[in-house]
């Protein structure tokens, strides 16, 4: 009896190491780093696949603080949202942003996938259709 509960143990104990419950996903610190150096202005955003709204953003710089606030900022008008890059699915990153105000700041709201991330520009996309470019001033 010993011997089968001594073996029982053993096997629970190669069970539990050989488990990968630590997996974090990839590293978002290469995409903030990007993206808190400098700032950014919105060069593209295209709404189903034939739909551009990058008119809205036009002579709005964005700044992506690392408390995770975005400014965008053109004259006098300054607006305030949120940012964050987060693991979805222990694979890949998601670029959040969140804006309460004013209209066409709320259209970049959403949770994006990043599709393509340089030094110098960022496309983010929801799918296929719907993306938006940012690309360093």
């Amino acid at each position: 009896m010993k011997k089968l509960i001594c073996c029982f143990l053993i096997l629970n104990l190669f069970a539990a190491s050989s488990c990968s419950t630590g997996e974090k996903g990839p590293d978002p610190s290469p995409v903030i780093n990007t993206m808190t150096a400098g700032t950014w202005r919105v060069t593209e955003y295209i709404v189903n696949g034939n739909i551009p709204v990058s008119d809205n953003y036009t002579g709005y710089s964005f700044t992506f603080g690392s408390d995770e606030t975005v400014t965008a900022t053109k004259d006098m008008n300054t607006y305030i949202g949120a940012w964050s890059v987060q693991n979805f699915d222990n694979d890949r990153l998601k670029f959040v942003i969140s804006y309460d105000s004013p209209e066409a700041f709320t259209y970049l709201t959403n949770s994006w996938r990043i599709r393509f991330r340089s030094a110098n520009k960022i496309t983010l996309d929801i799918n296929e259709f719907n993306y938006v470019t940012f690309e360093k001033n």
